[in-house]
């Protein structure tokens, strides 16, 4: 399983209101005062929230996507405290180091939305969103993200600007397979994840745990055996929803093919990070990416390795200070569009 470390960041406020979109007046008062406007698009049955940073009554020239890990979580929240209004973040905030002719966009989990109060989130505890459980898969999230990519380009872009798209964790597949699907897409980043499918990571963290003595080859065998004995029953109940589990087994389907199946078909220039102490996407399967581009003769990818980073690009130093280096990362990617060139 993989999933996104949040960042908060605090903010109190008087509060007021007024509504736009059919929001709680302290939504629309959060997104105001991070400077996010709330769209929806709906279609059939579905809708998608996705929150723009940025956007004004001039159309702007670039703009960039990030695709988020696997965890059912808010993109912000919010509480009152002592009657003011204090509100949270769920990001890294990296948006806020763009220039003016950008904007930034946020895409809420499938059926959810993207702003939840405090005491929603508590009183929805470890129950999963039965709307969540019931869209989850990459398919969805790829669809998500493909149809605002569609109504950024048509209503909030000139032309020939980049349109940047970046994922991690889950994210990681997510865009891999978007880049198939969408061709407006001019860069993209694959960030902390794995070029094979999850359970291919599940097995190299069983070995990981054996070599550094935590289980013997004997019981580590036998762990291996059950893993793909599992997995052999999600494929013969593609429809079981196991209680308590986070994800149903349409959604381990279909991540069953490894991103590295959709990346080598893909032209534009790809920007990957690794971290070497990645607890959630294994470096040791990073590797598959970069080989498999040298085997093809593929130029288009560009490989950065953290040393010592953990799954959210944190390092720790020696005097056992944490150092996290996302927003240093976001800024060299930004600059690498600048001189990466499409085909």
């Amino acid at each position: 399983m993989k999933t996104t470390i949040k960042t908060l960041t605090l903010f109190l406020l008087l509060s007021s209101a007024s509504r736009c979109f059919g929001q709680e007046p302290s939504q629309e008062k959060l997104l105001n005062l991070l400077h996010f406007k709330e769209y929806r698009l709906i279609e059939k049955t579905d809708t998608v929230y996705f929150y723009v940073y940025g956007q004004s009554s001039r159309s702007k020239k670039h703009m960039v996507l990030y695709v988020s890990g696997s965890t059912p979580q808010p993109l912000f929240s919010y509480e009152y405290k002592d009657g003011k209004l204090a509100t949270y973040t769920w990001t890294h905030k990296e948006h806020q180091t763009l220039s003016d002719d950008y904007i930034y966009i946020l895409i809420a989990k499938p059926g959810m939305r993207g702003v939840w109060s405090e005491a929603a989130l508590s009183r929805q505890g470890n129950q999963l969103p039965a709307a969540w459980l019931d869209k989850n898969s990459l398919d969805f999230r790829v669809w998500q993200a493909d149809r605002v990519i569609r109504y950024c380009h048509k209503h909030f872009l000139t032309d020939k600007g980049k349109t940047i798209v970046y994922g991690h964790s889950e994210g990681f597949n997510v865009v891999a397979r978007l880049l198939t699907v969408n061709k407006q897409i001019t860069h993209a980043g694959i960030w902390c994840g794995s070029a094979m499918p999850d359970y291919y990571d599940f097995m190299i963290m069983k070995r990981q745990q054996l070599h550094a003595g935590k289980l013997t080859d004997s019981v580590a065998a036998l762990q291996l055996d059950t893993m793909l004995h599992n997995y052999r029953d999600i494929f013969k109940q593609p429809n079981y929803k196991k209680p308590g589990s986070i994800y149903t087994n349409k959604r381990w389907i279909s991540y069953a093919r490894g991103p590295i199946a959709d990346l080598v078909k893909v032209n534009i220039p790809i920007y990957q990070i690794v971290a070497t102490q990645d607890a959630n996407a294994p470096y040791e399967s990073a590797f598959i990416v970069p080989l498999e581009f040298i085997r093809l003769g593929k130029t288009n990818l560009t490989f950065k390795t953290l040393v010592g980073g953990d799954h959210s690009l944190n390092t720790v130093g020696r005097n056992g200070l944490r150092t996290n280096h996302w927003k240093v990362y976001f800024q060299d990617f930004i600059n690498w569009t600048n001189l990466a060139a499409t085909n």
